[in-house]
């Protein structure tokens, strides 16, 4: 695989117009001048929307721009992500996140350039077996790649977590629940397990502990367990389960990078009696650890994107969302948040609908699940009012499971109440300001 460089875009320009000027694609034997463009945003001179546009008046044919046959790929940091996104939709291909990984740009030159009949050259020139570019479910199988795996049964909260991966280098597969885990693990060795504590068939602390037995003392693939139960002796009944770290939910960006670098270095030794450290401290950013060349090397942008969240100012939608969620979620992808809003409306109807059944069957057991996962979807997509509701629901119903007493049960109707009502605000701003 061969690279030239450019210092200013200026001279990018000047180069393609030459090569282009001189070689004749037409001709037996001919081949491209590039392949693909690789553009630092933080390059003197650049703006980047005019630099596509010149890309589309340079013409290799009547019929082909250079940009056609020479994809553009921005590469940028963690805090200007928004302007790379932005530039999907100006003529750049994709992007990538400084420091790029070798195995992420590897797959992005692969993407880029499928379809113009030079994937299987850009292959061979790697000693990477890939699966296909577009399957997140596949680990790319490089050295360097983590294998990951994530235990998780709510399609939403898989959605964000794999997005969050994505965006810091990673990929995993994933699973349903506990015995979908433990299935897939049998199958091949993974690094890590990012394991949801709550799941039906087999919930996280049963998952943990039944594959601490099969391991034995042959193998131990580290786990961090994913909950939404921020109590006293939580952490606790993680290490007593067998796993080896915490993150809270929702899921903070920085917090989940840190947890996988600290893994990903394969120098901490495990020590099975020592207390299980919560990633998500008080202070937001620091990992607790016992190895602080973990965070010397985690580095991951610490800043805000710049550009503000468009939260509408009508009526229906004041106070009803958490813009610094929301915030959180575009740093990840500027889209992500009206796409999580569209996903969750059918995902708690859902929830509500059988919560409501099984409140009259009184089937608290349904109702506490059904209220534990809109509790964490609610928070994961930026909906803390609803959030707060399914945690009293939550508490309620596995309050009746002990005593069933008409107040109780006369609470958790009001609550219920409550939580359509707010679903139905947050539904008619999907349809006006988001599908409208």
């Amino acid at each position: 695989m061969h690279c030239d460089e450019a210092e200013t875009i200026a001279e990018v320009l000047s180069l393609l117009e030459k090569a282009n000027s001189t070689v004749d694609r037409h001709s037996e034997g001919a081949q491209k001048s590039w392949d693909a463009v690789l553009v630092d945003l933080q390059t003197p001179d650049l703006d980047a929307e005019e630099f596509a546009l010149k890309m589309c008046g340079l013409k290799l044919s009547p019929d082909e721009s250079v940009l056609a046959a020479c994809p553009l790929i921005a590469m940028t940091s963690l805090a200007e992500q928004p302007k790379a996104e932005a530039l999907c939709d100006r003529g750049f291909s994709g992007y990538l996140l400084k420091p790029v990984r070798a195995s992420r740009l590897l797959e992005e030159l692969l993407r880029a350039v499928k379809g113009t009949g030079e994937v299987d050259r850009v292959v061979a020139a790697n000693n990477c077996d890939l699966p296909g570019v577009n399957d997140r479910s596949n680990a790319v199988n490089c050295a360097s790649a983590m294998r990951i795996l994530l235990a998780e049964d709510h399609p939403i909260n898989q959605q964000v977590i794999l997005e969050q991966l994505a965006v810091l280098g990673y990929r995993a597969d994933c699973a349903a629940n506990g015995q979908e885990a433990l299935d897939l693990l049998a199958a091949r060795p993974y690094d890590l397990v990012l394991m949801d504590c709550q799941m039906p068939v087999l919930d996280g602390y049963e998952t943990a502990q039944k594959l601490r037995v099969i391991e034995g003392n042959d193998r131990h693939t580290f786990i961090v367990a994913l909950t939404a139960h921020a109590m006293p002796g939580e952490r606790e009944k993680c290490l007593a389960a067998g796993m080896d770290d915490y993150l809270s939910k929702p899921v903070d960006l920085d917090a989940l990078a840190g947890v996988l670098k600290k893994y990903e270095l394969g120098n901490i030794q495990l020590e099975t009696n020592s207390e299980v450290k919560s990633i998500n401290l008080e202070k937001k950013y620091l990992c607790e650890t016992n190895h602080p060349e973990v965070l010397e090397t985690a580095t991951v942008s610490r800043a805000v994107a710049k550009r503000p969240i468009e939260l509408y100012n009508g009526e229906d939608a004041e106070g009803l969302f958490d813009r610094t969620r929301w915030e959180q979620l575009r740093r990840v992808n500027i889209k992500l948040p009206h796409r999580l809003l569209q996903a969750f409306v059918e995902n708690a109807r859902s929830d509500l609908a059988t919560a409501s059944i099984a409140l009259e069957a009184r089937d608290w057991q349904a109702v506490e699940y059904r209220a534990h996962r809109l509790k964490g979807t609610a928070a994961n997509v930026g909906i803390p009012m609803m959030s707060d509701l399914a945690a009293q629901l939550e508490h309620q119903a596995r309050h009746c499971q002990e005593i069933e007493e008409l107040p109780a049960i006369e609470g958790i109707e009001n609550i219920l109440t409550n939580l359509l009502s707010y679903l139905k605000r947050v539904q008619e701003f999907v349809e006006t300001q988001i599908v409208g």
